[in-house]
């Protein structure tokens, strides 16, 4: 795709998709540059554990089934090509977590290398920057039918690349969902700047998680309804102790307000595996999410 960079999601005609290919009523997109590999950022959609710690507009990610050649492994939470998951969807993205979602149910249609010829009508900066040939990962997923809604009345696809720019160090990410049938423009009409939301905080949460893995910093994850200003951070270091990890989390706050929090510093353990903890009740905030992971040595 030739298109500019847009880190906000827009509205435009369909776009091919593998599955379903030309003819899609209309297709919402979104992009932007994230400084991690591919891989990197294909980790974080594939791990369906870690949805709600990043992903404010599908919060859980179940697994209904796995192809026969996915389960090397009992209880495999992973995405693979041929999953069968279920997507818990807000389209309000101001609501509490404990508010049950809209289920939305999907198979896994792509998961592929990419290693192509770069697209000649590409300017000459993104040709300079991408090289050659297009190398990353890509990743899609359409809507599974059902007697209700069958696949002629409304249909859908998405896809998510990501190509490698500077080296491989970081991600091209374009992502797009395409949708088809009679009944799409109905779509379009009654939740369309929604699912454009929901590309928002689906994009911004991916890129910050798959940076702070990189980095092999802690991320934080802050619900809309944060009281707090968005420049508000928490930093947070990591040091080995023992089988355990000691985690360190220290305020830090750009416009030097006052915070809630009268410690300014709370210490914790948890195992090193990648973990969710709801600090609200310690923090004095309204809703807080960490997740934690080890960073590659």
């Amino acid at each position: 795709m030739s298109t500019p960079l847009s880190s906000r999601a827009v509205t435009g005609p369909g776009l091919p998709t593998p599955s379903y290919g030309e003819g899609g009523t209309f297709s919402i997109q979104c992009s932007s540059r994230i400084a991690a590999t591919p891989r990197d950022c294909l980790d974080v959609i594939i791990n369906t554990t870690d949805y709600p710690t990043w992903n404010r507009f599908c919060r859980k990610c179940t697994i209904d089934s796995q192809p026969n050649d996915a389960c090397t492994e009992p209880h495999n939470l992973t995405l693979e090509l041929g999953t069968q998951f279920t997507f818990d969807v807000h389209l309000n993205l101001d609501e509490h977590d404990g508010t049950p979602g809209r289920p939305t149910a999907l198979e896994v249609s792509v998961l592929e290398p990419i290693d192509e010829e770069d697209d000649p009508e590409d300017d000459d900066a993104a040709a300079a920057d991408v090289g050659r040939r297009r190398k990353g990962w890509r990743i899609a997923w359409r809507q599974r039918g059902s007697l209700l809604m069958p696949a002629w009345m409304l249909r859908s696809e998405r896809v998510q690349e990501f190509v490698e720019v500077n080296g491989g160090s970081e991600t091209e990410y374009r992502c797009w969902e395409t949708f088809y049938g009679l009944l799409a423009p109905v779509v379009r009409l009654a939740v369309g700047r929604q699912v454009e939301n929901g590309f928002d905080a689906w994009l911004a949460g991916l890129k910050r998680m798959a940076e702070a893995e990189k980095t092999g910093q802690i991320a934080l994850f802050v619900s809309e309804n944060w009281t707090q200003p968005p420049s508000t951070r928490l930093i947070c270091t990591v040091e080995p102790e023992a089988h355990n990890l000691l985690y360190s989390l220290s305020y830090q706050e750009a416009t030097k307000m006052p915070l809630k929090d009268p410690k300014g510093l709370l210490s914790f353990r948890q195992r090193p595996h990648s973990h969710k903890r709801d600090l609200s009740a310690v923090a004095g905030f309204d809703r807080i999410f960490l997740a934690y992971g080890l960073a590659a040595q």
